[in-house]
């Protein structure tokens, strides 16, 4: 079990293991729709009988010739795309969790949520939610509330809901909407989804869930950055990233604040973790898989 207070924030990176597309590649997957006849015909009846397809094409062009690296950074400053740019970002990332595989025989190498559960598991329901985690996500998808509860509905015969009610998890930037079977896609659940995504712009560090994330931060003892981007913009949204200073909590103690790296390159990460006063550890670890990163500071 976890018994200090630790928080975990995951960026894009921690759900690549399971399949899921990085920004980049998320952007392309949704050029691709253009060439999609279901997902163009899905994507046509949610925009609604004035959809025209050269509005759609626009949209796909001028995303494939902006220079953005993610459909939510292009869609930032504009307006008259946002709602066909979720539907789109819904319409990929539900079929990418409809094929999850977080399972044995088909779980991924770097099972990190399965290295997870072995640090929270606990003799039953009650001591497990006695766990002192709480996990801040940029992500939309669901998979590790699907591992998750799928995990301790076996282990304590809880029902899903009420395993879901309880995960502390929250999806800064929204999610993929509530909890649904993994095997439909049909419009109604589309749209669903794409009414829960929030684009950067809609989610600043006012929201009810920053606001929320920010206190969780402030009271926690370790924080641990999950196959997370840093970027500036990302980072800014957290108070107490906001400025160069040592992160100290109410007790007077410093957090320890480290994150994996993987991909980066030295000088990048030198640059990371000395601008934002990482615990020191920092420099010599999380370039490795996230399970041994897990396994070691969790």
């Amino acid at each position: 079990m976890i018994d200090d207070k630790t928080v975990l924030i995951l960026g894009a990176g921690a759900s690549k293991p399971y399949g899921f597309p990085l920004g980049g590649e998320l952007r392309d997957d949704v050029i691709k729709i253009s060439q999609d006849k279901v997902g163009f015909e899905s994507i046509k009846m949610l925009q609604g009988t004035d959809f025209e397809i050269d509005f759609f094409d626009s949209f796909i062009n001028n995303l494939s010739k902006s220079d953005f690296s993610s459909v939510d950074a292009f869609l930032e400053n504009r307006a008259n795309w946002v709602e066909v740019g979720k539907l789109s970002i819904a319409y990929k990332l539900i079929l990418y969790e409809r094929n999850l595989k977080l399972f044995p025989p088909n779980q991924p190498k770097d099972h990190w949520y399965e290295t997870l559960w072995q640090k929270l598991k606990a003799p039953s329901w009650q001591k497990f939610k006695q766990n002192q985690l709480n996990i801040i996500t940029f992500n939309y998808d669901r998979s590790l509330e699907h591992y998750l509860s799928t995990i301790l509905n076996n282990n304590y015969d809880v029902s899903k809901s009420t395993i879901l009610k309880s995960l502390p998890i929250i999806h800064v930037h929204g999610d993929l909407g509530p909890f649904k079977n993994y095997s439909m896609h049909s419009p109604a659940i589309i749209k669903e989804a794409a009414d829960s995504i929030k684009i950067v712009h809609e989610s600043d560090n006012s929201s009810e869930e920053f606001q929320v994330a920010d206190k969780i931060l402030m009271g926690a003892k370790k924080i641990l950055f999950i196959g997370f981007g840093y970027h500036p913009q990302n980072m800014s949204k957290f108070k107490m990233f906001k400025s160069p200073i040592k992160y100290v909590d109410r007790t007077g103690a410093y957090h320890k604040v480290l994150g994996t790296h993987k991909g980066f390159k030295a000088k990048a990460w030198e640059r990371i973790w000395g601008k934002y006063n990482f615990f020191h550890a920092a420099k010599g670890q999380g370039g490795g898989s996230i399970s041994e990163f897990i396994s070691e500071w969790l």
